[in-house]
């Protein structure tokens, strides 16, 4: 019996602003909703600042059995493009939007992997596809400096915390005074 793979809605990668969101993300890695390491894109490093870098990282990504695997099975794998905030390479950031924008991001390129079937191991070309992933972008600071082309392509998620400060601030004041009466 052959399983087909279910289509897989591509949506618009997911903005949390702030360190509390990479500390959170980085301190639930082992749930059952999980980021693996090797799908984690930090551009607070140094190395990881470069177009043909990321273009790399993003293959790799794809070329992995787990993730393969996890995209047949109808899961979506996550990838952390962490700290989105400190690019500063133009060219990077174009390389960026390609990766964030679900208009571009269904085609990427080719590459040549090998895929352990029934048969054995076969080598086969496949679409550079990040369809079919969730993508999760952070930022190391609440009010990140972003382009204009860069936050069209993506949906902010604010904090319950920042999205209702004023009642969260107004109750526990009013509670500080109930308590102090």
């Amino acid at each position: 019996m052959l399983k087909q793979v279910q289509e897989h809605k591509n949506s618009p990668t997911l903005l949390f602003c702030g360190e509390e969101f990479n500390e959170q993300l980085a301190a639930g890695r082992g749930n059952l909703r999980t980021i693996e390491k090797y799908n984690i894109i930090d551009f607070g490093l140094a190395e990881n600042n470069k177009p043909e870098v990321l273009q790399n990282k993003v293959a790799e990504i794809c070329e992995k059995p787990e993730n393969y695997g996890a995209k047949s099975k109808g899961n979506s794998p996550i990838i952390w493009l962490k700290n989105i905030d400190k690019i500063t390479n133009p060219e990077l950031e174009n390389e960026l939007v390609k990766i964030i924008d679900p208009s571009q991001n269904t085609n990427l390129g080719k590459q040549q992997v090998e895929r352990e079937f029934y048969e054995g191991k076969i080598k086969i070309e496949e679409i550079i596809d990040l369809s079919q992933f969730t993508l999760v972008a952070t930022t190391s600071t609440s009010n990140p400096q972003l382009s204009k082309k860069i936050t069209d392509k993506l949906k902010p998620i604010e904090s319950i915390f920042n999205k209702y400060h004023w009642a969260i601030f107004g109750v526990s004041t009013g509670m500080e005074i109930i308590i102090f009466l």
